[in-house]
């Protein structure tokens, strides 16, 4: 999709970026760079799903550590990056990681996924987008073109998450409404004591009948027995 971005939209984002030389060469080496580790990793959890077990536990807190060490080297080092972004590129920036949510989401659902599988699905797709077309322009393109051309990419690592940030508020918000419009009650224990008669009585805390735990099947039938 690289070069389709480059030709359709290249020569709109500055003068430079629209007469690139597009090596493929470099793309195809690229692209098989980064799918060999996945297709070891798939192997791996396939045959030997205990290593893959075992490997968790150590890459989730290192890959952790590697995403912090490589945002902030990547904001201080490259911070003449952010002098060469126009609405533009804010534009195409939003337009490519957003559309990724809805594309990803709608791959899923033709392939039947349930609703939690289609969410992460979508996720998935959209935040892996910017992390390959760093890699693939990185390794395929000299500088200054990779630098020209990873403006758009720069874009959408920053808005790519906004939406998940929105939906996490108007969710958080309509959560807290509906709790302050509908309550949750606390229902106590009831305890049950037996009548002077032999009968059960069902006592609420607060010491009047309960009538509705006949109804929710709160009597036990050992005590209908006694009756």
């Amino acid at each position: 999709m690289m070069p389709l971005w480059i030709f359709l939209l290249g020569r709109h984002m500055s003068p430079e970026t629209g007469s690139l030389q597009i090596p493929f060469a470099n793309i195809v080496a690229s692209l098989v760079g980064l799918v060999v580790p996945l297709a070891i990793g798939m192997l791996i959890w396939r045959f030997k799903p205990k290593w893959a077990q075992k490997a968790q536990k150590c890459i989730k807190p290192l890959t952790l550590v590697v995403l912090i060490v490589i945002l902030v080297l990547s904001v201080t080092v490259n911070q003449y990056i952010f002098l060469l972004m126009t609405w533009k590129s804010f534009l195409c920036g939003a337009l490519i990681s957003w559309s990724a949510y809805a594309f990803g989401a709608f791959a899923a659902f033709l392939g039947r996924l349930n609703r939690a599988q289609i969410i992460a699905v979508s996720i998935e797709i959209a935040f892996q987008n910017s992390g390959i077309a760093v890699v693939v322009l990185f390794t395929s393109l000299h500088q200054p073109d990779a630098d020209l051309v990873i403006v758009p990419v720069v874009c959408q690592a920053i808005l790519q998450g906004i939406p998940l940030y929105l939906l996490y508020i108007v969710l958080r918000l309509r959560k807290c409404v509906l709790n302050r419009m509908h309550p949750d009650e606390k229902v106590e224990p009831v305890p049950v004591c037996e009548a002077e008669l032999g009968e059960m009585c069902k006592v609420s805390a607060n010491g009047r009948p309960n009538e509705n735990l006949e109804a929710n099947g709160v009597l036990v039938d050992d005590y209908k027995s006694k009756l």
